[in-house]
């Protein structure tokens, strides 16, 4: 004999062999043809097909792929049976094959003679029908008993969006559901097969309809080393446990911002989980834990004049930016989840979670810290306060618990009318009068120059506390320029520069060489390549720059734009230079004497910092300062920079002398760049 090796069904819980056999069953037929109730005639598969064209698929292309392709291959539905739990076929035969199916409990009463009050197989299959006239009940008429099987437990799924309401057709059986179709649905990538396919088979029989107008299709989770979640295997974390350490938002935002959402796999990690927390939900907490601990200090020295509500406009552009900001946020996030598209949405909750925090609050700090009440300090609290508690209503679908925790401590605590609960409130509208496209472009390319200084600082393992003499920034038109000029400030003080000049024309500290496009000339030139690159090897700055302008090379061989060309920016040795399509950058990379000592007296600055946080001293508490044993270095820069140091630290004074046993306090050694010392801090 001869052994044939093949595969074989197994089940997916215990592994055991499965047994396969042929067996009678109950199918709905696709080919019978259906006339709507406008007269038009269509077999079901084509009504099914049809139907599926008008649903809003996310990711799109399941419609015309996986679940279109589906559609247009599909056999007839099996839908029965053989055990004892589930929805009886209510189709009762006789023995010479004719059959009834009966449509309610008050039909099977008038057929059998029998009050029905459970629908169960144990009741109904005790129940014989006889009639004369497939009416009403007749004891000498012709005898008909339910067939045994059940229904396919998706049928009932599949009658979702009308089962819901238990909707039985009205008076007459024959009335559309009253909400129909379902405006939502959303299931794993493996429902073609299954759940989506039976919505389809049912209100396309039914109703000549689609089932739903939107659906969200879910990829299919795996492990983290890509095989099928088992519970048997246990290759995954367990959830509750999971939750106790993350939370459950820094969960449900991880899965609404992964592959999963369109459909795709995603193999689950708990680093990414991590991730959201450390790049999201703290973040975001803090920001809040600012608010009300300066609030808190200012409100405890009468300085907090403003309370919600009281329509005060700030002029401050940081203000009006952030509030501009959160505008494009909700236009976009309304778009986005009325097209069903939760993939684009958290990204874009993401990134304004860092346009507040790493460029708001660390541009406005200054302005919640300082000492005297002005009306600025009040214009910071009140847009900082109008965006949180807007955010955090943007933000509750995605993080329902961090989003009612910041509604409870900020709107409920200072706002008597705020609702009981952020889920309570309306979702956020976009307030046009807040918008400002041009603010937004304006601070976008600002922040641009900024990211490139900072990238130039990191190439040349430069620290942020160590100033620079200047930023050389040239933009592309003299709209950009306007820009920039009008925030030199800012870029100034975000990279740590003295000087920003904002400027048209790179050829100041920038001389342009250039050499052929082989990649994009090869083809064209072929013989002749040779011969225009020795030619751009040869054009001095001003005809290149002449290029980049515009205007065309002419060469005997062929005429070359700047496509055409490699451009390579040569700059002197102590110039870091970055180019984009919107800006070029030089940063100026010399550090002398009197730019090292700032930068140690930063570093002192920023290690107080640390002492007073790590003391548990208050925001307001003044301290006493002490450098003991500090080398010349930091000796002369604490001296030069002394009435820095003291105002940034609210210190009353700052003393270079030996510290005795009982003025300890808390302290810590420093050692930067080869100069050391050890600083003490005591409250004053």
């Amino acid at each position: 004999h001869e052994t044939l090796e093949h595969s074989y069904p197994h089940c997916w819980r215990t592994d055991v062999p499965l047994l396969y056999r042929a067996q009678k069953n109950w199918f709905l037929a696709l080919d019978k043809e259906i006339t709507s109730a406008a007269g038009e005639k269509k077999t079901l598969k084509q009504w099914m097909i049809d139907s599926n064209q008008q649903i809003n698929w996310v990711p799109g292309h399941i419609r015309d792929g996986r679940f279109g392709k589906w559609l247009e291959g599909a056999r007839d539905w099996n839908l029965s049976r053989n055990r004892f739990w589930g929805t009886c076929i209510p189709v009762w035969i006789a023995e010479d094959g004719d059959m009834l199916c009966i449509g309610s409990r008050a039909e099977l009463e008038a057929l059998t003679g029998a009050k029905v009050e459970d629908l169960h197989m144990h009741v109904v299959d005790a129940l014989t029908i006889r009639t004369s006239n497939k009416k009403t009940f007749d004891p000498k008429g012709k005898e008909y008993k339910r067939t045994p099987e059940v229904l396919d437990c998706w049928f009932e799924s599949g009658s979702m969006p009308y089962a819901q309401n238990h909707w039985m057709g009205g008076k007459d059986g024959k009335q559309a559901p009253p909400v129909f179709p379902a405006d939502f649905i959303a299931e794993g990538l493996d429902q073609t097969r299954g759940w989506f396919y039976t919505l389809t088979v049912l209100a396309a029989a039914l109703f000549q309809k689609p089932a739903m107008k939107n659906v969200i299709v879910n990829g299919i989770i795996l492990a983290e080393d890509g095989q099928k979640m088992s519970k048997r295997l246990r290759n995954y974390p367990d959830p509750n446990e999971l939750i106790d350490r993350t939370g459950a938002d820094a969960i449900r935002l991880f899965m609404i911002d992964s592959a999963a959402v369109k459909g795709e796999e995603l193999k689950f990690s708990e680093v990414g989980v991590k991730n959201i927390t450390r790049a999201v939900l703290l973040p975001l907490w803090n920001a809040v834990s600012l608010f009300t601990t300066y609030a808190n200090a200012d409100a405890a020295k009468g300085q907090l004049t403003w309370r919600p509500g009281d329509g005060r406009v700030s002029a401050n552009e940081l203000d009006r930016w952030i509030l501009s900001a959160l505008q494009a946020l909700l236009a976009k996030v309304k778009v986005e989840m009325e097209a069903y598209r939760l993939y684009n949405v958290v990204p874009a909750l993401v990134a304004f979670v860092d346009d507040l925090t790493n460029w708001y609050i660390r541009r406005s700090r200054r302005r919640f810290w300082k000492s005297e009440n002005d009306g600025d300090k009040n214009d910071a609290y009140a847009t900082l306060y109008r965006v949180l508690t807007e955010f955090s209503k943007a933000l509750a679908p995605f993080l329902p618990f961090l989003s009612e925790e910041i509604h409870q401590v900020l709107a409920r605590e200072m706002d008597a009318g705020a609702p009981a609960s952020v889920h309570h409130a309306d979702y956020p509208e976009f307030d046009a009068s807040l918008f400002d496209e041009a603010l937004n472009a304006k601070m976008a390319l600002a922040r641009q120059a900024v990211e490139m200084g900072r990238a130039l600082r990191a190439e040349r393992n430069i620290k942020n506390r160590q100033p620079l003499r200047r930023l050389r920034v040239v933009a592309r038109n003299g709209r950009a320029a306007a820009d920039l000029r009008a925030l030199e400030d800012l870029i100034r003080d975000e990279l740590n520069v003295k000087e920003v000049d904002v400027s048209l024309d790179e050829s100041s500290f920038v001389t342009y060489k250039a050499k052929p496009n082989f990649k994009a000339l090869g083809a064209r030139l072929g013989k002749d390549m040779k011969a225009v690159a020795g030619k751009c090897a040869n054009l001095s700055h001003d005809q290149i720059k002449s290029v980049l302008e515009g205007t065309p090379l002419h060469f005997d061989e062929a005429d070359l734009t700047a496509d055409d060309l490699l451009i390579v920016r040569e700059t002197a040795p102590e110039l870091a230079v970055a180019a984009s399509p919107d800006l070029t950058v030089a940063l100026d990379t010399a550090v002398d004497e009197a730019l090292r000592l700032e930068m140690l007296a930063r570093e002192v600055v920023s290690r107080i910092q640390g002492l007073r946080k790590e003391s548990g001293l208050s925001v307001t508490d003044r301290i006493f300062v002490t450098l003991e044993a500090a080398s010349e270095g930091l000796r002369r820069a604490a001296e030069a920079h002394r009435d820095y140091i003291t105002a940034e630290v609210l210190a009353d004074s700052v003393r270079l002398e030996s510290v005795e046993g009982s003025q300890s306090g808390a302290s810590e050694s420093l050692d930067v760049d080869g100069e050391t010392t050890r600083i003490f801090v005591a409250k004053a």
